[in-house]
């Protein structure tokens, strides 16, 4: 379950998507405005422990933000799953249900139903 984006995209959007400037990250993240600078641009990544305060601060798994598969899914792994797409929706805020950035809780009731139900439809397919 790869995106496509390279880590500095990544992390260009979950900050624009919350509203914040590259210093204010770098103050989040107890790093310099150049760092954040290079690491959206391509130019490197950051240390596990940068790693582990951007994926806490964004509520997102570090195998998100390096674009790593998790090697086996099991329910707890697709509850993650299922809680990163509903905070991925939730951050794009172009969806009709979205409001400032939220959807109601039984948009996301549902929206949770489906993307399981889709998930176990998969897995059963490729049995």
């Amino acid at each position: 379950m790869t995106s496509g984006l390279t880590f500095g995209k990544k992390l260009r959007r979950l900050r624009q998507n919350n509203e914040l400037t590259q210093e204010q990250l770098a103050l989040i993240l107890k790093n310099t405005q150049s760092s954040i600078v290079r690491y959206e641009k391509g130019h490197g990544v950051p240390d596990l422990d940068t790693l582990k305060l951007i994926a806490d601060y964004f509520n997102i798994s570090i195998d998100y933000l390096v674009d790593r598969s998790p090697l086996k899914e099991n329910a707890t792994d697709i509850e993650r799953i299922i809680n990163e797409t509903i905070n991925e929706l939730e951050a794009e805020n172009t969806l009709m249900f979205i409001k400032n950035g939220k959807m109601d809780d039984e948009m996301s009731r549902l929206l949770k139903a489906a993307i399981k139900s889709s998930i176990t439809l998969i897995n059963n397919l490729k049995k």
